[in-house]
């Protein structure tokens, strides 16, 4: 993937280098910046072929979920487990 203009500029202004780790995940995958200091990870994730919604979000027919992708939730918790303190 590709990473995105602003996930590149914060990497940048976060003094991480310009490469990355892509991890897959469900229906997507996600840029891990390399080389940034310990308070200033930059990741990003996309999840292809999903609308506006929440992924990963519950089943339960509502409008804003998209189960079947990987869990929002549980990505962004991963990430601040890592790497906030």
């Amino acid at each position: 993937m590709a990473a995105t203009s602003s996930a590149t500029a914060w990497a940048a202004r976060n003094g991480c280098a310009s490469t990355f780790t892509t991890t897959t995940v469900s229906d997507g995958e996600c840029d891990y910046y390399e080389g940034c200091p310990a308070d200033g990870q930059v990741a990003v994730c996309v999840l292809h072929g999903m609308g506006h919604c929440w992924a990963g979000g519950a089943a339960d027919g509502g409008i804003f979920s998209c189960p079947a992708f990987a869990s929002a939730t549980q990505l962004q918790w991963a990430f601040y487990k890592m790497y906030a303190w």
